[in-house]
């Protein structure tokens, strides 16, 4: 069970990854209003399979999606470029509507 404010309005920052994936499930199971927020760094050979598979499950279960399409190659640290490119496409989301908060889900593993 989430302890968020049921009158609240979400932005789920979405890879389609595992701890994603069930922060969103828990979301819509609860009925909560979010809107997911994608990034599509064409990293992986998966990537465009992942971002299709996540704007039509969204379109299924009628949650807005919001989706950058990184069109440049990424040169320099790709970790620290990946989440500048990232935080500025999910801040300009965020500061566009009135987001109550913006969720990111990791796991004890992960080491921000």
């Amino acid at each position: 069970m989430l302890k968020l404010d049921k009158e609240g309005k979400y932005l789920l920052a979405c890879s389609y990854g595992p701890d994603s994936m069930a922060l969103c499930y828990l979301l819509l199971s609860e009925g909560y209003d979010f809107e997911i927020a994608h990034v599509n760094y064409h990293l992986r050979k998966e990537s465009n399979y992942e971002s299709e598979n996540l704007k039509l499950f969204c379109e299924m279960n009628n949650i807005k999606f919001h989706f950058y399409d990184v069109n440049k190659k990424i040169y320099k640290n790709i970790e620290e470029e990946a989440r500048e490119i990232r935080y500025n496409f999910f801040s300009l989301i965020y500061h566009s509507s009135t987001f109550s908060a913006l969720l990111v889900a990791h796991n004890s593993e992960d080491h921000v």
